[in-house]
């Protein structure tokens, strides 16, 4: 059982726990390309991701992670539901998730992900920056990989997404 969180609890810790990053990440994909190679065998099936655990590995200061987009199937209300066909975010070699992976570092920390485009699409990938915004996109072709790397500045909660 979790005991739930106290705004008063965080203000008594603060000296003692590093300060906190976290990123999650979203993925919008619109107009799928039925042709899709990924699309000629049954979707892989996303799976709920309770952000319990966090992404990549961490050492010497540097997290590293490799994320990849990948299409497959959500069901949004549940197994029993009505299936959409989407593309969401994985680690690689892990099943897709949603919301994406997790990614939490300790301020100070150097984020390094490699990110794999495995869709049929462009994809543009925001939040792997260190400036938050529009400024921070970086734009995937299908079937390559892009380095993106980033500095924890500042405490909080941020997301990554991606767009085709």
């Amino acid at each position: 059982m979790s005991t739930p969180f106290r705004p008063e609890d965080a203000m008594m810790h603060r000296s003692s726990v590093p300060a906190a990053v976290t990123l999650a990440g979203l993925l919008f994909a619109f107009d799928h390309a039925p042709t899709s190679p990924h699309f000629r065998r049954a979707p892989e099936t996303i799976s709920a991701n309770d952000s319990r655990r966090s992404a990549g590995t961490l050492k010497n200061g540097v997290l590293t992670v490799q994320l990849e987009a990948r299409n497959g199937k959500w069901y949004p209300e549940g197994a029993q539901g009505v299936g959409v066909e989407t593309a969401a975010w994985a680690e690689v070699g892990q099943p897709l998730q949603n919301p994406g992976p997790a990614i939490r570092v300790a301020v100070g920390t150097v984020v390094r992900a490699n990110i794999h485009n495995a869709l049929a699409k462009p994809l543009t990938v925001y939040g792997f920056a260190a400036e938050r915004g529009i400024k921070d996109s970086i734009v995937i072709a299908p079937g390559a990989t892009r380095e993106a790397s980033f500095t924890a500045s500042a405490p909080g909660t941020y997301y990554y997404a991606g767009q085709t």
